[in-house]
């Protein structure tokens, strides 16, 4: 199929039944719905030979080459651009020629219409000009060339030492004690806490409420509250949820004063009720 792209959505085909030139939206095979139907029954009656394995037809010059002539593009099927890597070279080169020569129009009739705004830019640049002299100027001098050098050492031992740090810390924590020792932390109140407190921060940013907490408060809040649920007054042990007394979305801050440690099950079923307006315990 062969189609010139005149404009943005306006290709010139040739019509593969009649042999007739028109115009369309997009790449046609036919120029009319007679002429496609009578190319499907020429193609029912003269089937086309099947393409064989490892090859794939190019849908803009028609030829069937290799799959490795054409792109990798991995929504399709075959995982290859349907335009052969020819193809898609000569449009690019024909895109970037008429781009172009119409940039180059462009940009001699902006120049006309704003002279003199070039004019006073050439005047600024040519001021500036001399500020790149005197730069050219001091690099030339050999006491330059030896602060440089010195500072280029300097800043390559010093990123060099933080890139090795990095690399320690980075086999540290690949240890298998290290693995273990962060798994424990994670499972203690310490872990469990410091986990809670960055959770709401998140989602109090996101919900713009004011106030904060942090980690030492939640385990302060836990051993006032002896590890009970402040709503049932069950053991929740390490499985326990830092709820707020009035709900966030219901104008209740972000502060210590508004934490209590509750069960997972007081806490997902009050949702975001008042506590007035849910019976899970008399205040």
């Amino acid at each position: 199929m062969s189609a010139i792209k005149l404009a943005p959505g306006r290709y010139l085909n040739i019509c593969v039944t009649c042999g007739n030139e028109f115009e369309s939206r997009r790449r046609a095979l036919c120029c009319t719905n007679d002429c496609h139907q009578k190319r499907l029954r020429l193609e029912k009656k003269n089937p086309p030979p099947p393409i064989p394995d490892g090859f794939k037809r190019c849908f803009e010059c028609g030829e069937i080459k290799v799959l490795e002539a054409y792109d990798p593009r991995p929504e399709n099927k075959d995982g290859r651009k349907g335009k052969c890597r020819q193809c898609q070279q000569n449009y690019y080169q024909q895109y970037d020629a008429a781009r172009g020569a119409g940039r180059k129009i462009y940009l001699k009739e902006y120049r006309q219409a704003n002279r003199d705004y070039f004019r006073q830019y050439a005047r600024e640049y040519g001021r500036r000009g001399n500020y790149k002299k005197q730069y050219l100027k001091e690099k030339a001098n050999p006491q330059y060339k030896a602060r440089a050098k010195a500072y280029a050492k300097e800043y390559n031992q010093r990123h060099d030492v933080k890139a090795k740090s990095r690399e320690r810390q980075r086999r540290r924590r690949l240890l298998p004690e290290t693995i273990e020792k962060e798994r424990a932390y994670r499972q203690s109140l310490h872990g469990k806490a410091y986990q809670k407190a960055r959770k709401n921060r998140r989602r109090t940013r996101l919900m713009a409420a004011g106030g904060t907490f942090t980690a030492a408060d939640i385990r302060l809040q836990y051993k006032s509250q002896k590890g009970l649920c402040w709503w049932c007054g069950c053991d929740v042990g390490l499985d326990f949820h830092a709820d707020h007394l009035i709900p966030l979305d219901r104008g209740g801050s972000n502060n210590k004063e508004n934490i209590v440690i509750s069960c997972p099950f007081c806490n997902m079923s009050k949702g975001n009720k008042l506590p007035w307006e849910w019976a899970g315990r008399l205040l």
